[in-house]
């Protein structure tokens, strides 16, 4: 219940209709990419996942549909805060009761910090969650 919203470099911006939904979508990602790296082997790959949810400008440019804002840009910040093979949400999200549904079914590990977010002011609290 998500969709890609465009390609950054090596990033992705998707979109989800609710914020488990990304949740549950990024521990499915970390699942099958760490499938594939025992099928492939060296080198492995690191799956780095930022989330966040909030309100934001939707534009439609040229047939193609993209988003703008605080929450956009909010979200782009906390993936830089993965350190790889983590999935990074904000405070808003952690605090979501379906998230946290979401979180029960998935074993992992939680790291909570406050953080710096170039571009933003003030310091946030940010959760590291590590699939197991």
């Amino acid at each position: 219940e998500g969709g890609l919203v465009k390609t950054i470099g090596d990033s992705v911006m998707a979109a989800f209709v609710a914020p488990a939904k990304a949740v549950e979508a990024a521990f499915e990602m970390h699942r099958a990419i760490a499938a594939d790296n025992v099928a492939r082997g060296n080198p492995c790959l690191s799956l780095k996942v930022g989330i966040h949810y909030g309100p934001c400008i939707a534009v439609n440019l040229n047939a193609i549909l993209d988003y703008f804002g605080t929450a956009v840009n909010l979200a782009a910040r906390v993936q830089k805060e993965s350190s790889g093979n983590d999935i990074v949400i904000t405070e808003e999200m952690w605090q979501d009761a379906n998230v946290q549904a979401v979180l029960e079914k998935y074993p992992h590990e939680h790291i909570s910090h406050q953080a710096t977010l170039r571009g933003l002011s003030g310091m946030r609290t940010i959760h590291r969650l590590n699939p197991k």
